[in-house]
């Protein structure tokens, strides 16, 4: 009995792959160390074949067919090896921008996630099942948002749906978790929380507020102790993280086709584009303009 259910099981998962893929040309395969360039954004990765060993916040983590991996900036991936045909697809993947709000909304449920300390999972059929179809209906979203000739008002309307919709999906799949685990009733590390709430702070505050002093304030913590807290918890400073946000940003709309970089610094809110000019050919060693003739879209 035990065989015939896990028979049936694998050829559902199949029979998801499958179905999906024929409909859906999104649904890529990406490499194993594509995960690693992914630090500032949300996804939720679905192994589809190989297997993957790696760290996931210092924690041993062994990734095979079918195990779904999230990853956040609060969710770091380090050391990994893997199989020559080891290949995942994102079944979301998106700026943490657009999650930062429901996060805020949710620390303690994001604090719960953090304290098991585990980030992948082998669900079951019902829940990948459920998963690869909000994937198929986010892509189609994705597929109307590409075509030719919808007006500005639309394309917002369908970016919007868009966001709402991952936001849905990691909702649902933090859901999922909680009711497979239970979580040992201990508070959470404080300084995990502080490191918690300083990214989702710093990606509603970034365009406005680039000091140190403003997130430390606002957590009513010295600067000093507040930097030694976040280097401590991300490997990362308060400044490198702010610097990180900002010129991920930058990049992001740079490669945008009819963007130009007076555009962009208006965007990230710079007093004027000779100091966004300066900041970030500080910071990534070339200037603003030459980036975005080498990478526009």
């Amino acid at each position: 009995m035990y065989l015939l259910s896990k028979f049936h099981y694998f050829v559902k998962i199949a029979f998801c792959f499958s179905a999906i893929s024929e409909v859906n040309p999104y649904f890529c395969t990406m490499k194993a160390e594509e995960l690693l360039e992914k630090d500032l954004r949300v996804g939720l990765y679905l192994c589809t074949q190989g297997t993957c060993n790696l760290s996931v916040n210092d924690k041993p983590c062994h990734i095979t067919y079918g195990n779904v991996l999230i990853k956040s900036p609060l969710v770091q991936l380090e050391n990994i090896e893997s199989s020559d045909d080891f290949e995942f697809t994102p079944i979301i993947e998106d700026d943490i921008e657009y999650f930062a709000p429901i996060a805020s909304d949710n620390i303690d449920i994001i604090q719960d996630l953090l304290r098991m300390n585990k980030f992948d999972y082998n669900l079951g059929p019902t829940h990948l099942d459920f998963l690869l179809r909000r994937k198929e209906l986010i892509d189609e979203r994705k597929r109307e948002l590409a075509q030719e000739g919808i007006s500005t008002r639309q394309q917002k309307l369908i970016e919007n749906i868009i966001v709402m919709m991952e936001q849905i999906t990691v909702l649902e799949y933090a859901k999922i978790l909680l009711s497979r685990n239970s979580v040992h009733p201990s508070k959470p590390e404080k300084e995990d929380n502080i490191l918690a709430k300083f990214i989702f702070l710093l990606f509603r505050h970034y365009k406005r507020h680039r000091q140190v002093s403003f997130y430390a304030d606002a957590l009513r913590i010295s600067p000093n102790h507040f930097t030694r807290i976040i280097k401590k918890v991300s490997g990362h400073t308060p400044s490198e993280w702010i610097i990180l946000v900002t010129i991920n940003q930058a990049k992001k709309l740079l490669r945008r086709k009819n963007i130009r970089v007076k555009d962009v610094a208006q965007e990230l809110r710079f007093p004027e584009q000779f100091t966004f000019r300066k900041y970030f050919k500080q910071h990534t060693g070339f200037s603003p303009l030459e980036y975005k003739k080498k990478n526009s879209l």
